[in-house]
């Protein structure tokens, strides 16, 4: 149940971490003056009853932190010549009764307590009065995504009867898997002016929160991050993001090729079914192979082949091609890792005949994925 109420301005304490941080005194002097000469407070701050704050305050501000910077900064001026004359008792006015001199109104909500709900109302006052910086907007959203993540993790555990830290994540690739679908959904409703997810929120929603993921890590360069930090929209950070992903794959790969002699490459030449029952099983990420065809390529006699030497010496018929790749294909599933690429070279006409045989080879709880058509 929320009630007005009358407070001291140094019984309110702020914290550190709020959403805004970034305010322009000039702003504030305009706001003064309104509150002042013109309009008086027309709305209460919203603010949160709690004990054992810092100072003796009493309440901690939710929303309105302009207001209340710019209602302290009057109070401690008593500058009555910038500000017009008057008597304290009548400096400032709300909805036309004088406050009490060194009070704000102010909206005490224990409807508030609700951490999250509060984020969404601290937004929902900032955007609607200052807007944010890019960066501190990233932030609000990521705080507001990263709560509604426990919260639903809390939701999953007790309704799976499982510790949290056991729950299987089900978190879709943003922000680094960080995030699932639809706490990224509920967050991009819960900071859209009309409480509703479109796909344009959504990825609003995705990229602050990756923002603010880059701008945690350890791993992004400080160059980077100060990019982030001066970006001034979305379309900005999308592209020091997308340069900087790019940069660390470049990095990985460099590293990787660097660090290479203990995992040369071997070349083996033999029969294909007796080298990979010597390989150790669920090594290897992609399988690129070209088997025969089984389109009776080694009765082709072509002169183009044989001028360059590449005359087909192995048995390519059909009957041979249908006994080898079931029985090789059996061999290589073996050797892949449970989300291994294949990709096999083929005659065009062998294509449904070849891609049952794959189908056939995998296994029942991890099956092959196809490409619809063949790539040509």
């Amino acid at each position: 149940m929320s009630e007005l109420q009358y407070l001291d301005v140094s019984s309110i304490y702020v914290a550190e971490d709020r959403q805004r941080q970034e305010f322009q005194q000039q702003g504030i002097i305009d706001l003064m003056q309104s509150l002042r000469e013109t309009h008086g407070q027309l709305q209460p701050i919203v603010v949160k009853p709690e004990e054992g704050l810092l100072n003796g305050c009493t309440h901690v501000l939710i929303a309105g932190e302009r207001r209340l910077r710019a209602v302290k900064q009057l109070y401690e001026s008593q500058n009555l010549a910038v500000f017009g004359s008057g008597t304290p008792e009548s400096y400032i006015n709300f909805n036309g009764t004088p406050l009490p001199f060194g009070k704000i109104a102010c909206i005490a909500s224990a409807a508030y307590t609700d951490l999250v709900t509060m984020l969404e109302a601290e937004f929902a006052e900032n955007e609607q009065r200052q807007g944010f910086t890019f960066v501190e907007r990233a932030a609000a959203i990521h705080k507001i995504a990263s709560l509604k993540k426990q919260m639903e993790e809390e939701r999953r555990s007790v309704e799976n009867d499982v510790p949290k830290e056991k729950l299987r994540p089900s978190f879709a690739g943003l922000a680094g898997g960080i995030l699932n679908k639809q706490v990224v959904r509920e967050t991009a409703a819960a900071t859209s002016p009309n409480k509703f997810a479109t796909p344009a929120s959504i990825q609003t929603t995705a990229c602050a929160i990756k923002t603010i993921e880059m701008l945690n890590s350890d791993k992004t360069p400080e160059a980077v991050k100060k990019q982030l930090n001066a970006a001034t929209s979305q379309k900005e950070a999308l592209k020091i993001i997308s340069a900087a992903e790019k940069a660390a794959t470049r990095h990985k790969l460099g590293m990787e090729v660097a660090n290479s002699k203990k995992k040369a490459h071997r070349i083996l030449r033999g029969d294909c079914l007796k080298l990979l029952a010597d390989e150790a099983d669920f090594t290897y990420d992609i399988l690129l192979c070209d088997p025969p065809y089984g389109m009776g390529a080694d009765k082709f006699g072509d002169a183009a082949g044989k001028m360059a030497g590449q005359v087909h010496k192995y048995d390519d018929s059909y009957e041979t091609w249908k006994r080898l790749l079931p029985a090789m294909l059996q061999a290589v599933n073996r050797k892949l890792k449970y989300d291994a690429h294949l990709f096999l070279f083929c005659d065009f006409e062998r294509f449904p005949e070849l891609k049952q045989m794959v189908a056939n080879s995998g296994d029942t709880d991890n099956p092959w994925h196809f490409h619809r058509n063949p790539l040509i």
